[in-house]
């Protein structure tokens, strides 16, 4: 048995008082890191470049793939 999911096209509105939250503006590469992924690159590709998975310091960075 599945619960009952509000429609997709049902208008959802925040609660009074409340206001969304306000996500902070991307901030631009540096010309180096876009021309090596401008024609794209593989997961194999990047772990060999970078010897293998994402270093510590950048462990707490959000990353999209």
């Amino acid at each position: 048995m599945f619960a009952d999911a509000p429609a997709v096209h049902e208008k959802q509105t925040l609660p009074p008082g409340s206001s969304k939250p306000e996500r902070p503006a991307p901030e631009l590469l540096p010309q180096e890191i876009l021309d090596k992924f401008e024609n794209g690159m593989t997961i194999e590709e990047f772990l060999i470049q970078n010897k293998g998975g994402f270093q510590t310091r950048c462990s707490n960075m959000p990353i999209c793939l």
